[in-house]
């Protein structure tokens, strides 16, 4: 089977960093938990990008450990394992891919399983694990990881295949590792 995997939320932190950077930018006091919906950034800051345009940036985030583990042993079962970041080209998308890269034994994630794209919905995967919403997609099996910004999403109530997750503990458990 194919996994699609969201970098950003979804093995990292990136939300809390980028939460933490613009307080720091703009002097306000915010928390990942007001992220509410998809245009909250846009909605409170003038360019809430600008804290990912320098390494410094990358150098805050961290990879969840037990995504490490879970993805790693997917690849041992023999399941191919993509890490998908819905990014534009910049000076620091590179450096985002190597600081993410090298949380992963090379022998099982490296740069020739990460995808640059702005439409995941253009990748064919069997399951996707993602923080967004808009990036589900019908005909995959998608899981979708508890944030703020997608908590008042119903996948009961929707039509494409989702199942919930709150964390990659119960991730881990889902494929019984």
């Amino acid at each position: 089977m194919r996994f699609l995997v969201d970098i950003d939320d979804t093995i990292s932190n990136f939300g809390e960093v980028l939460v933490r950077e613009l307080n720091n930018i703009y002097n306000t006091s915010f928390t990942k938990e007001d992220m509410n919906n998809w245009e909250w950034l846009k909605d409170n800051f003038k360019n809430p990008w600008i804290p990912t345009e320098s390494k410094e940036f990358w150098d805050k985030i961290t990879i969840d450990e037990n995504a490490i583990n879970c993805l790693e042993q997917l690849v041992e079962k023999g399941e191919e394992v993509y890490l998908v970041t819905a990014s534009f080209p910049s000076d620091t998308l590179g450096y985002k891919i190597r600081k993410t890269l090298e949380n992963f034994n090379e022998k099982y994630i490296k740069k020739e399983n990460v995808i640059v794209c702005y439409d995941k919905s253009l990748i064919k995967g069997d399951i996707r694990i993602d923080d967004g919403i808009h990036n589900l997609c019908k005909g995959d099996l998608n899981i979708l990881l508890t944030r703020p910004w997608n908590k008042y999403f119903d996948e009961k109530k929707s039509n494409i295949l989702t199942i919930r997750k709150n964390n990659w503990k119960e991730i881990n458990n889902l494929f019984n590792f």
